[in-house]
């Protein structure tokens, strides 16, 4: 989770920055499905890529969107 907090940090980042920003789960996916790839990485023993992002110039604008409330759920105990 410490890995994908970071990305999310850096996704936010780059949009107050008027960046493009974009979790490519899709890559990490592919990658610890490709041995040869990962290894080129030269990550640590016992080391996996869990998340990625790109950053970067874009002409994408983004867009405010309505988010409905009860889309994620909160229980609170007392």
């Amino acid at each position: 989770s410490n890995c994908a907090i970071l990305c999310q940090n850096a996704a936010l980042a780059a949009v107050s920055l008027d960046l493009g920003a974009c979790h490519i789960w899709g890559a990490i996916r592919a990658l610890n499905k490709a041995p040869a790839l990962l290894e080129q990485l030269n990550l640590p023993e016992g080391f996996l890529p869990c998340c990625a992002i790109t950053l970067g110039k874009t002409n994408e604008q983004y867009a405010v969107r309505e988010v409905q409330d009860n889309r994620i759920m909160t229980v609170t105990m007392e």
